[in-house]
């Protein structure tokens, strides 16, 4: 499938649920040491219907690396000074599957580039806010580890991160999430098996 009729499913997926999605700027800072806010891009999205919390169990969710180095001075989520309406609203499972979808036709639509990277990184953040779903999660987790990866300064926590996600296999957590809810959105979203993870 070409990138322009995977785009007009995304899209359409996005009118049948009616998620609404907008990306816009705010200010806030994204290193340790930044004295003043700068502009930064940020993912409003709002969901028709409230999220459901029958699948809601953040203690369960893969682990979220932390950058190992104490004194890199990138923080590991951007803090914004103002207030965003709709930037934290939790949002369906499925509308979260659409915004990771949506991720992936910015990275198969345009060249790799560092601006490509970070409005990828834009969706996957809005996804991180909410942890719905083991997988969706996971999958959000994966991505954004990818895109660590191309980073020098965050290239170990890209490694650490994606660790934790082959090791989540192997772990009790697999134990807590019946197959059902872990397969639940297998066939939306692109989570490689464990094989090739590794």
């Amino acid at each position: 499938m070409d990138s322009l009729r995977a785009r007009d499913c995304f899209l359409n997926a996005q009118k049948i649920t009616r998620l609404q999605t907008q990306i816009t700027g705010a200010m806030g800072k994204r290193t340790k040491f930044q004295t003043f806010d700068v502009p930064q891009l940020v993912l409003l999205a709002k969901s028709d219907e409230p999220s459901s919390t029958e699948e809601v169990n953040p203690k369960s969710v893969p682990v979220t690396v932390a950058n190992p180095d104490p004194d890199a001075p990138g923080l590991d989520a951007i803090q914004f000074t103002e207030d965003i309406p709709s930037s934290n609203q939790n949002i369906t499972v499925i509308d979260q599957c659409i915004i990771l979808a949506l991720c992936l036709d910015i990275k198969n639509r345009n060249p790799k580039h560092g601006l490509t990277l970070e409005e990828m990184r834009v969706y996957v953040d809005r996804v991180l806010k909410n942890p719905n779903n083991w997988m969706v999660y996971s999958m959000a987790l994966l991505i954004r580890a990818r895109l660590e990866f191309e980073s020098p300064k965050t290239i170990d926590k890209a490694c650490m991160q994606i660790e934790v996600l082959v090791e989540q296999y192997d772990s009790d957590l697999e134990k807590e999430y019946r197959v059902d809810v872990r397969m639940k959105y297998l066939h939306t979203i692109a989570f490689p098996p464990q094989v090739l993870l590794k």
